[in-house]
């Protein structure tokens, strides 16, 4: 199941563009929002799932809304969420996913004021720390183009000069 290959409707953003049939990794990543997209509950069994898609699908379909420019994408996101959630390997994936995100936010929740003031103030300095370390890359990478550049400059003087020597030795 986990190598099932989807071939693109005549809907799909992926046929319009003339792309391969294969739903890639990073169309997936905008499915967080699986059950939300498709209105259900955590729980929700292959039939809500299917009854679910049906009913919205009607609402969004290209053919329907020949006016809508984004409706083919928003049939497609809706097609791949009832994918995910009918595909058990994948729908245990996004729930694990969606329960450490759900954990982490109650964690947070749950922290005290020191320890939320810590936290932020840590995330605060690795950011800063990466910012910094960004610059400094950005600025070794300047600093190595102007060397070169420096390099090339006077390599097109050297042949320059060279050029006129060799005039004024011929005249």
């Amino acid at each position: 199941p986990s190598d099932r290959r989807v071939l693109p409707s005549r809907h799909s953003p992926a046929s319009s563009m003339g792309e391969g049939g294969a739903v890639g990794k990073g169309k997936e990543d905008d499915l967080d929002n699986a059950y939300e997209l498709l209105e259900l509950e955590d729980d929700a069994g292959e039939k809500e799932i299917k009854t679910a898609y049906r009913k919205i699908s009607l609402k969004c379909h290209p053919d329907r809304n020949p006016d809508d420019e984004e409706a083919a994408e928003k049939f497609d996101r809706l097609t791949r969420a009832k994918d995910l959630l009918l595909d058990p390997i994948r729908r245990s994936e996004l729930d694990r996913k969606r329960k450490a995100a759900k954990d982490l936010e109650e964690r947070h929740a749950q922290e005290d004021a020191k320890r939320r003031k810590l936290r932020e103030d840590l995330e605060g300095r690795e950011s800063m720390a990466n910012a910094r370390s960004q610059a400094y890359r950005r600025a070794q990478e300047d600093a190595e183009a102007r060397k070169k550049y420096l390099q090339q400059d006077m390599a097109q003087r050297i042949k320059a000069k060279e050029e006129e020597l060799a005039r004024k030795q011929q005249e």
